[in-house]
């Protein structure tokens, strides 16, 4: 969300946006994919990039009117949410993590880093979950070196980074957090759900994780982001959530199969 303007990708691969206040609808632009994942939205463009499909594009557009500004061909299927930082867009895919320019999308440096599922950006550094090896690195935003690799014991779908920690997630609701800048372990959550997660954003010191309670119902876990202690939890009683929740003035945004909830915090 940006602007009082929410983004949601949807199941055929649409991006939608919303005005925020309502859920009145704004623009919508069709990718090549039946699916996408999560936006990005910065400096009044959107990036969005094509979830399992080959070739996968990455896409820059008009925030505001959802004009196509640009697009480039980052993966051969597997992609992730791109992260972005004014001065690069970071996306991840098959066998490799590329830096393109945010305005041109023409690439500025690209590296091996296995199979990445999600990346993020944080104070000069890049950080890519690499299900292949079971590992985080950790490289120089600038140029792509790679400062530190984790151990082989991080199966993280989702990542985010915050507070000068790594919180990382793997596909059962396991959760940890390691220094940014040294990829030292602060402390350790153990997978309990048996079924996936589907995405984690950390606003004001507290994670807010998408999870599944049981295999039929879903819903969020807020945790404390410096000892990793549950603040309260959230069930629909049904499904889950199939979005990276968002976070913005108080208020959290997520989607489930064709609908987008909103939920105001507690005090």
């Amino acid at each position: 969300m940006a602007n009082g303007i929410v983004y949601v990708g949807d199941g055929a691969g649409v991006l939608w946006a919303l005005k925020a206040s309502d859920g009145t609808f704004l623009w919508k632009y069709a990718t090549n994919s039946q699916r996408t994942f999560a936006p990005t939205v910065s400096g009044g463009v959107v990036y969005v990039m094509e979830s399992y499909s080959t070739p996968s594009y990455t896409y820059a557009l008009d925030a505001t009117t959802g004009s196509l500004l640009w697009k480039y061909q980052s993966a051969n299927s597997q992609g992730v949410q791109p992260a972005v930082d004014g001065k690069r867009v970071y996306v991840g895919g098959d066998y490799h993590l590329e830096a393109l320019d945010p305005k041109t999308g023409t690439q500025i440096w690209a590296t091996g880093a296995g199979i990445a599922t999600a990346v993020s950006v944080y104070n000069g550094r890049a950080y890519v979950a690499d299900i292949l090896t079971l590992s985080i690195h950790a490289l120089n935003a600038a140029t792509g070196q790679v400062l530190w690799t984790s151990g082989s014991d991080y199966t993280a779908v989702n990542m985010a980074v915050a507070n000068n920690s790594v919180y990382a997630q793997d596909g059962e609701g396991g959760l940890w957090a390691l220094d940014a800048y040294t990829g030292n372990l602060l402390w350790q959550v153990p997978p309990t759900r048996t079924s996936p997660a589907q995405g984690m954003a950390v606003a004001n010191s507290i994670i807010y994780s998408n999870t599944f309670f049981s295999p039929t119902d879903g819903g969020f876990i807020a945790r404390d982001g410096g000892t990793g202690t549950m603040l309260w939890s959230y069930h629909t009683g049904y499904g889950g959530f199939l979005s990276r929740p968002a976070v913005v003035n108080g208020v959290v945004y997520a989607s489930r199969s064709d609908d987008l909830y909103a939920f105001h915090l507690p005090n």
